[in-house]
């Protein structure tokens, strides 16, 4: 069953390629028909970040790719391979994915990349939008920063003035750009 539905939201996504063509930071669902039974309010209102990575981007500039492998031989199934090490100044692809339950409102998805949990930022972004239950992801083409180890952090708030938070990390380590 996982498999399913896998390959049935890599095939809406496909079809959603000229939306993820922007250079700017963009919102995508994909509805979601059964959601599993929970009690509203119990769980951020319902959405869930589900994770946060860093993928390379297409030179194209159309969508995130998979090794950035290209040719018209080569499919792409419109997600980022997921990296743990990047070069300073390589252009890279944010990800955050969430699953919405049963919420419908305002959301807003950030994405933060700091030395530790206990400092600010040295990248920022973030998109929102109107959702719905389904499952969502927010994409943002940047460029890395300078070398070091990072924590990346996804954030999607949701509720009345945007006060519910579900957050989700990762590590990522950024080396000298190539020579």
């Amino acid at each position: 069953m996982r498999t399913i539905c896998t390959i049935t939201i890599a095939v809406v996504l496909l079809s959603l390629s000229p939306l993820l063509a922007a250079s700017n930071a963009s919102l995508v669902g994909v509805p979601r028909p059964n959601a599993p039974a929970a009690t509203p309010g119990t769980v951020s209102e319902g959405f869930l970040a589900t994770a946060v990575l860093a993928g390379g981007t297409d030179p194209e500039g159309v969508v995130p790719c998979f090794n950035c492998v290209s040719g018209p031989d080569i499919q792409t199934l419109l997600i980022a391979l997921p990296l743990g090490a990047v070069y300073s100044a390589q252009p890279i692809t944010v990800v955050i994915t969430g699953d919405d339950l049963f919420y419908g409102g305002n959301a807003s998805f950030t994405y933060s990349i700091k030395a530790n949990a206990t400092v600010a930022p040295v990248l920022t972004g973030s998109v929102s939008g109107t959702v719905s239950p389904g499952i969502w992801f927010a994409q943002f083409p940047i460029d890395a920063p300078a070398p070091g180890m990072y924590l990346l952090v996804g954030d999607i708030a949701t509720g009345q003035n945007l006060q519910q938070h579900t957050t989700v990390s990762t590590h990522i380590i950024v080396g000298a750009a190539k020579p």
